[in-house]
Order: C-alpha cells, then structure tokens, then sequence
C-alpha cells in the first residue's frame, strides 16, 4: 500500500507514463494532475518498488466509485515493457475480489488504442463509451473484467 512519503514519487511516475499521450489525446491525461495524496490517505493506492528503493508503478483505485474501478495504473518509463502494469491490473484485481466485489471496471480515451488492446488481452471488455465534457471531440472507452471466474 502506498503511503504519505509515496505521492511525490507518484505524481512524477504519473507525469512521465503518460508523457507519451499528450499529443494523441490533445491534452493532460487526467491521472497526471490528480491529487494522489487523496488515492493514499483513503487506501487505495498501491506501489511496486524498484531494486533501488523507487516507486516504479503504481495502481489506484476510485475513492468515491460504487464499484471495484481502477482511476490509474503507471508505470515508469524505463520500467515500461515489461509487464508490470498487467502485474498492478492482477494485484487490483485480487484485492477487489478480497474485498467481495465482483468486477472491476476501468475507464481510458479512445485515442489511448495501445492501453485498450492490452486491457482486451488481460479479460476486459468494452461495455460502453461515453463523451467528455473536459475535452470536446474525446470519448471515454469504458471496460470491466468478471472477479468471479
């Protein structure tokens, strides 16, 4: 579980994952400018740890969702490729069965086709898409994977 020392390394994972989507979307992902300390204090952040000691990835859940639903899952560049963010997406997907929910759900923008084939090949399917008033034109690809199986 993350911890108060954590958000800073957070924010800056955050910032740098999704560095590479800002020209495909047209703007700052939503995660990048989240108030991660609010994930942390409600405990539903979760890191990994680098042989260093920094924060590689991270996953956190909606605090205010009724549902098991992840807001954001990173992972460090350089760490990137290497399935650490399906490892989060299974951690997430344990605890929320743990905690007696049976599915979990995730959202991203449509343009981000990369992070919807991966969460296809990891059991998520599209249950709907949405548009967004934050950034006319986007639309939001909402998926969800059965806990229960």
């Amino acid at each position: 579980m993350a911890v108060p020392t954590d958000e800073v390394a957070i924010e800056a994972l955050t910032r740098d994952a999704y560095l590479s989507w800002i020209a495909v979307i047209g703007g700052t992902p939503m995660p990048v400018n989240a108030d991660h300390g609010r994930f942390i204090r409600a405990g539903l952040a979760w890191v990994a740890i680098a042989e260093d000691g920094s924060v590689c990835a991270v996953v956190e859940m909606e605090p205010d969702a009724a549902d098991w639903t992840v807001f954001n899952v990173a992972v460090g560049p350089v760490f990137q490729g290497h399935g650490l963010g399906s490892k989060m997406l299974a951690f997430a997907e344990r605890i929320g069965a743990e905690r007696g929910h049976r599915e979990i759900r995730l959202y991203t923008n449509r343009k981000m086709t990369r992070n919807i084939e991966l969460y296809r090949r990891l059991g998520y399917i599209v249950t709907g898409e949405r548009t967004t008033a934050r950034r006319p034109g986007n639309f939001i690809v909402d998926m969800a994977k059965n806990l229960a199986d």
